[in-house]
């Protein structure tokens, strides 16, 4: 028998949600980059247990974590900002906020799984995940029993891993790096080994490509669009002087500002209009290419998603994600109106799937 393994492919996120007037504000932290959100959950959970029994020492929840997350706490009302006697700031805990895990992981063979759990709904299955990304090496199987049953049943531990990771853009297709640059109004390059550059990460948003590891990229900020996409580029092929628009760049620009005048206009006496070529030709495959392996590979789960049988969906991909927050800012600009990325699903709609008119 085929000794169980850790799934590589598992995706563990923080889902919390702060209820502010009439609104509830979400949050989302992927554990394996945040890390000190898996030590401040332990603590909640801790907190939630001993207030049903099963302590009999007290247990309090500690101070979150600080930085970026704090202020990603505070934005989603997880933590509340009010003001001390002396002037100060002081932060308390949301007291109606609510913390789930979700969970997704590939399967050799199969649709991925996906499952959401209340922090404390199955409380050893939380503190075993949790525990696993405050470690520098993956934990041991469990010993059999309910724990090893339950993380069978929910596809974290495999008997063999699933298929390779897909990845955007992927080392393994044909590009040409000059035809992106050409047309790109800067370039910013990313050296191997090195994270995503300031730069990038902002227009990008807070989701990333799957980039894959080990490769020099050149970020291609359209000269049309402004929207940003990686390419692989050898270490050197990138000039120091990057910011330089592409050859082509001043023909992209002029011809997107000519498409964008004339589909305001069409707005203004149609109602609608069609943009075209918004995704450059070199991306726009590779984004083919990536969709697909995604369904090759196994990231959709099973088919059905309570609206259309044969469809399945996947929320807020990182790939997809990050153009759909790019996409959102043309909306804006092109309707004169703010217009949040507030969520996406990326879709795949078998043959003979119907989706009825719906708004």
């Amino acid at each position: 028998m085929t000794a169980q393994q850790l799934n590589p492919s598992l995706t563990v996120e923080a889902h919390l949600l702060g209820p502010v007037d009439a609104d509830i504000r979400t949050s989302r932290f992927v554990l394996r980059d945040h890390p000190e959100m898996a030590a401040w959950l332990l603590t909640i959970l801790d907190f939630i247990l001993w207030k049903r029994g099963h302590y009999t020492e007290e247990k309090r929840i500690a101070d979150p974590p600080g930085g970026e997350t704090l202020a990603r706490l505070v934005a989603g009302a997880v933590i509340l900002v009010g003001q001390r006697p002396d002037g100060g700031l002081a932060l308390r805990l949301n007291p109606g906020f609510e913390v789930g895990l979700w969970l997704s992981a590939r399967r050799p063979g199969k649709p991925a799984l996906t499952t959401t759990l209340a922090l404390a709904e199955d409380p050893e299955l939380a503190r075993w995940l949790l525990d696993c990304f405050l470690r520098s090496d993956p934990p041991a199987p469990p010993a059999p029993g309910p724990l090893a049953d339950s993380l069978r049943r929910h596809g974290i531990l495999v008997n063999e891993p699933p298929p390779p990771e897909a990845n955007f853009p992927d080392p393994g297709l044909p590009t040409d790096p000059a035809a992106d640059l050409s047309t790109a109004a800067r370039v910013i390059p990313q050296a191997p080994g090195q994270s995503i550059p300031a730069e990038a990460r902002q227009l990008l948003g807070r989701h990333t490509p799957r980039l894959p590891a080990g490769w020099a990229i050149a970020w291609t900020v359209d000269a049309g669009t402004n929207l940003v996409f990686p390419t692989f580029t050898d270490p050197g092929a990138v000039p120091a002087t990057a910011g330089v628009p592409g050859s082509l760049a001043p023909v992209r620009a002029e011809a997107w500002r000519l498409q964008l005048d004339a589909a305001k206009l069409h707005l203004e006496q149609n109602r609608y209009a069609v943009l075209r070529e918004i995704v450059p030709a070199g991306p726009r495959a590779r984004l083919r290419h990536y969709v697909r392996q995604l369904v090759e590979r196994g990231y959709f789960p099973a088919l059905g998603d309570g609206q259309v049988e044969l469809r399945a969906a996947i929320h807020n991909e990182p790939t997809i994600a990050s153009l759909h927050l790019g996409l959102a800012r043309i909306v804006s600009r092109f309707c004169g109106e703010t217009v949040q990325a507030s969520y996406c699903y990326l879709s795949c709609y078998e043959a003979g799937a119907v989706l009825l008119r719906h708004r």
